[in-house]
């Protein structure tokens, strides 16, 4: 009796084991798959970027400064070429240039149109510089990335020569706004200009006695 009873215990120890065995075996293999799927549907590369682009109006006359924030990996360092934008009546849409995929966080960053030969200057992560015709006068306009507020503007009567001003992609001028030591330096050739982020001239000179 004692050995019946024995073995009986024994027995079910046994097959308690064998089964939990079998479970884990089913997790591992399950979520095997899973982070396998997971590996094939996520780029290598993929990673979060911000991209603002300039489109125009139906009419043609006026542009719109939309922002986009999205998993991508698009190396091409021309938000333009990052970006496409489609546009339905009063909507738009805004799409990985890469995948074809629509991205959900995009919208209009600021409300006010701009004028059709506006272009994006610099921009960051804070900031965006924009060089906008207002009643035929080119102007720098310096727009919060988070709230679409245009901080600061300035003339061509303060920054000579600003309509020489190019985008950072463009390959046919030197004249470029970029990052100097949390300011800004624009670049007008022969001279220089260093702006803060409250839109006051900090330093002006040649630029061959800048760093």
């Amino acid at each position: 009796m004692l050995i019946a009873l024995l073995s009986f215990q024994y027995f079910n120890r046994f097959e308690r084991a064998k089964n939990r065995s079998l479970q884990q075996s089913n997790y591992l293999n399950e979520n095997a798959d899973e982070i396998s799927l997971k590996d094939k549907n996520t780029p290598i590369d993929s990673y979060s970027r911000t991209a603002f682009v300039l489109y125009p109006e139906t009419n043609k006359q006026e542009r719109y400064l939309f922002k986009a924030t999205f998993l991508t990996d698009n190396q091409d360092t021309n938000d333009t070429n990052a970006v496409l934008i489609k546009q339905n009546g009063d909507s738009y849409i805004g799409l990985d240039a890469i995948s074809g995929e629509i991205i959900p966080n995009f919208g209009r960053l600021v409300n006010t149109p701009f004028s059709i030969d506006a272009e994006i200057l610099y921009s960051d992560t804070d900031y965006v510089i924009v060089k906008n015709k207002v009643n035929n006068q080119f102007q720098l306009e310096m727009i919060d990335s988070y709230t679409g507020q245009i901080n600061w503007t300035l003339s061509n009567q303060e920054i000579l020569g600003l309509e020489k001003l190019t985008a950072p992609n463009s390959s046919t001028s030197d004249s470029v706004v970029s990052s100097y030591y949390g300011d800004f330096k624009i670049q007008i050739p022969p001279n220089y200009y260093i702006v803060d982020k409250y839109g006051e001239i900090t330093d002006f000179g040649n630029i061959d006695y800048i760093n």
